[in-house]
């Protein structure tokens, strides 16, 4: 499943439909099926067919909990486009949004929106996002205590890393860290085009700076 995931979403979720709707007919799940009439066959009850319900989680939501985040891999077909799951991380209750190059992670608190894979941890007042599979944070951000704030990943590479940022919260200050920069290096920071800040990333590759953010996209780039 995974690796026809990964070709064409649609053989794999065809395949997942098939299993469900043998299940649907014999009850539960048998050692082997007959080759003629593709009926349940043996005594055995226990088979590996839930294996097709974890391919589905796993390989088609893309749904892939890591011991520091919950990484967010799709392969949706076109008739699971605008699916929403509940799913219980670490704790909290993240809402997972899939649609067609569009994908969504949020809590009461954060939401993080990116068009490609990638990963998110949320912790008391603290975001945190992972480009694609990488295993260490790009991106934490900090909002004043109890403030929320949702992140929109539009480009994130080596040369821009941009981001839309809005709150459903009154205005308040957002300490963000950028992770994976280059080393003693000079920065400038734009919100909505306009240059706002020059920063300097220390001998780590790390730095840091606060914004105001509020109930207006604002759209943010580090160059």
């Amino acid at each position: 499943m995974e690796a026809y995931a990964a070709y064409k979403p649609e053989l794999a979720l065809k395949y997942v439909e098939n299993i469900l709707d043998r299940h649907s007919k014999d009850g539960l799940a048998f050692q082997r099926y007959g080759r003629v009439k593709q009926d349940g066959l043996g005594d055995d009850i226990l088979s590996g067919n839930s294996l097709a319900v974890v391919g589905l989680y796993h390989s088609i939501f893309g749904i892939n909990p890591l011991y520091n985040r919950l990484y967010l891999n799709p392969h949706i077909a076109d008739k699971l486009a605008g699916t929403q799951l509940i799913y219980n991380f670490r704790g909290e209750k993240l809402k997972i949004g899939l649609d067609k190059g569009q994908y969504a992670i949020s809590t009461k608190q954060f939401k993080i929106t990116a068009k490609r894979d990638f990963g998110f941890y949320g912790k008391g007042d603290e975001l945190s996002y992972f480009n694609a599979k990488e295993d260490r944070y790009s991106l934490k951000a900090k909002p004043e205590k109890g403030k929320t704030l949702s992140l929109e990943i539009i480009t994130w590479d080596n040369i821009i890393r941009c981001w839309n940022q809005s709150s459903t919260s009154e205005p308040g200050k957002v300490i963000y860290t950028l992770n994976k920069l280059k080393p003693d290096f000079q920065y400038y920071i734009y919100v909505d085009g306009k240059r706002v800040k020059i920063m300097k990333s220390n001998h780590e590759g790390v730095c840091v700076f606060k914004l105001t953010s509020g109930k207006s996209i604002q759209k943010i780039a580090l160059l």
